[in-house]
């Protein structure tokens, strides 16, 4: 989740000059590494193409939508209670 809120600052911040284009670059590499980091967690076969779709500005928000509800849905499953930006930590064991 927390990549889905980096993307949204990025709208704004794209437009500050000097700061915008290497700021919009370090959120859009954080984002391909969460949403890899996750697909590969969930066994997603096609990660890699979820990964360029990020690259579609309205889309990969969306992209990064659709794999942070999978990915609720499957610590739910498991008994983690999740909160607005993800799941408690407390409540995943090793």
């Amino acid at each position: 989740m927390w990549s889905v809120l980096a993307g949204f600052g990025a709208i704004f911040i794209a437009h500050i000059p000097l700061l915008g284009l290497p700021a919009v670059l370090a959120i859009v590499a954080f984002q391909i590494y969460a949403l890899y980091s996750l697909g590969t967690s969930l066994r997603m076969s096609l990660v890699w193409l979820y990964c360029i779709g990020l690259f579609i500005p309205i889309v990969g928000l969306l992209i990064l939508l659709v794999i942070s509800g999978k990915a609720s849905k499957v610590l739910k499953a498991a008994g983690v209670k999740i909160g607005l930006m993800g799941g408690n930590a407390d409540d995943i064991r090793d």
